[in-house]
């Protein structure tokens, strides 16, 4: 049984949705597990879909724990949720993105986990060797779906923790550079972000009947409250660099009640225009943000948890 970083890194670098549609199995192919030293024969640690060595591998019991150079054996006891596991092939099982997402709940800090989440709701997945970003053929998972598998997974460690994530979890990314700034903005001051009200990732407009006044039946938005007719698109996109037609396409938002603002997608990678640039975002969303004294650091350490630089 394929799990934990193994499976994370398959799932996150592999248009896996359909292998999980057409074989996701609904028992627990833990129970009744013996022969670790058999199996683990028959997975290839040098699979660059595994994420190098070694491979970890779930097991029932810690006398079935095995580790070397190849693999690594984690203990997954007690009774798994249905549809926590998938077949890779014939006796050869993953977890899967919901199982994933609870175990690593037990030791990931919380601004990890919720990225963690958006990336397994996400439309894109990362090609290797070079992680450029594809498109999902099927989401691979939902954050409803991973409410209502952590709501029968009660009993198990991190599920608390897990659940509180879900709190921030939106789904739809469409490249990792949403997802952090998707995370930054709207996990809460305690945990170093800045706590701005957005509530959808990518959502569509539909013009409906006032399609014969826009042209387009349907617009997809970078980053929205929706509550407050606010979309927000990043000006570093390659379908937002014709000026000519961003004018139009916001004049015809304007037409169905949405007002719609440009970001500066570079100042993400820039802590003190992050800063700025949330301000911004914050006035105009009738958000106070009331930074503390201690919120520089917890900023710091979100931004080391999402992999962007000091």
């Amino acid at each position: 049984m394929i799990g934990d970083s193994s499976a994370e890194f398959f799932l996150l670098h592999d248009d896996a949705a359909k292998r999980l549609s057409r074989h996701t199995v609904w028992s627990n192919p833990l129970e009744g597990c013996s022969a670790v030293s058999r199996d683990c024969k028959a997975i290839n640690p040098n699979h660059p879909l595994y994420g190098g060595r070694p491979v970890t591998l779930l097991v029932p019991e810690r006398a079935l724990r095995r580790c070397n150079s190849s693999i690594t054996c984690r203990l997954a006891s007690g009774p798994f949720p249905a549809r926590s596991f998938f077949e890779l092939r014939e006796s050869l099982y993953m977890a899967s993105p919901e199982c994933v997402f609870l175990r690593a709940a037990s030791h990931l800090p919380i601004g990890s986990l919720v990225a963690l989440a958006e990336n397994l709701c996400a439309r894109y997945y990362l090609q290797i060797p070079d992680a450029t970003i594809a498109n999902r053929t099927g989401y691979l998972t939902t954050p409803k779906q991973i409410r209502q598998y952590l709501e029968k997974a009660t009993g198990h460690r991190g599920c608390r923790q897990a659940m509180g994530a879900m709190r921030y979890v939106t789904g739809n990314s469409a490249s990792p550079e949403e997802t952090r700034s998707w995370v930054l903005s709207t996990l809460p001051i305690r945990y170093g972000g800045f706590g701005l009200p957005f509530t959808y990732m990518n959502y569509d407009v539909r013009a409906g009947r006032l399609a014969d006044l826009t042209g387009q039946d349907r617009y997809s938005l970078d980053l929205v409250a929706h509550h407050l007719k606010l979309a927000f698109e990043y000006d570093g996109k390659d379908y937002h660099r014709d000026a000519e037609k961003d004018k139009r396409r916001r004049n015809d938002l304007k037409v169905l009640g949405w007002d719609v603002y440009p970001i500066d997608a570079g100042a993400l990678y820039c802590p003190e225009e992050s800063v700025r640039v949330a301000k911004q975002l914050a006035k105009l969303t009738g958000k106070r943000l009331r930074l503390d004294t201690g919120w520089e650091r917890k900023f710091a350490d979100l931004r080391k948890q999402l992999g962007l630089p000091d």
